[in-house]
């Protein structure tokens, strides 16, 4: 290989190299929270409510079809359902739909969670468990929300609450309670209107946004 050869095909990898650095890594966009659901189903389903303008099915592909020409085409379904049966038909649908990247399920705190709880870790899509803000205020569920809490610390899992902004001192109690914990605030534990803050509000986000573990 001649001089004039070697420096070119050397100048040609370097700047090879330089433009391969260079590429911007290519974005990914997960939408974190859906809902998926077929009231067509036997039993139906007992959320959204009939005559409800979300009472319709809506599945990955319904929701593709309005997201993949944004970029998004992956999805972490939320199930709004409290049919212990409903988390296992998502899981389901996921075995089937790949845009499906991960489910928060829905098991509601008590005797059965725990059992529950380890049948559905198993599959790795399931991530994490929804809870209504109602059960950490209720005083006879204390027991059983800071036992079903730890459980899914130690699976890893993560929990979201739903709820109106009542709820949220105790979800600061309990992130403290269980540090290991990763908790999720749904909807902004419901802020309402942008415009005329509740001063509830206010001081119970503020309250539960001084735990590190709270998302």
């Amino acid at each position: 290989m001649n001089r004039r050869r070697f420096l070119h095909t050397t100048t040609a990898a370097a700047l090879l190299h330089e433009s391969v650095q260079a590429a911007p890594p290519a974005t990914r966009i997960i939408d974190t929270h859906t809902h998926f659901y077929d009231p067509s189903r036997p039993g139906g389903v007992p959320w959204p409510t009939k005559g409800s303008p979300l009472y319709r099915t809506v599945l990955p592909a319904d929701w593709l079809a309005v997201a993949a020409p944004h970029g998004v085409k992956e999805t972490v379904v939320v199930e709004a359902s409290r049919l212990v049966e409903d988390n296992q038909w998502i899981l389901d649908l996921a075995a089937k739909e790949k845009s499906i990247v991960g489910f928060v399920g829905h098991l509601d705190p008590g005797a059965e969670f725990a059992g529950h709880l380890e049948r559905f870790a198993a599959n790795p899509i399931f991530r994490g468990v929804r809870w209504s803000g109602a059960f950490l205020q209720d005083a006879s569920k204390q027991e059983s929300v800071l036992a079903g809490a730890k459980q899914l610390a130690k699976h890893g899992l993560e929990l979201d609450l739903n709820g109106s902004p009542a709820y949220l001192p105790h979800a600061a109690k309990l992130a403290a309670d269980v540090p290991d914990l990763r908790v999720l605030i749904n909807h902004l534990g419901a802020s309402g209107d942008p415009q005329s803050l509740r001063p509830e509000w206010k001081d119970n986000i503020r309250a539960v946004a001084k735990q590190p573990n709270v998302f």
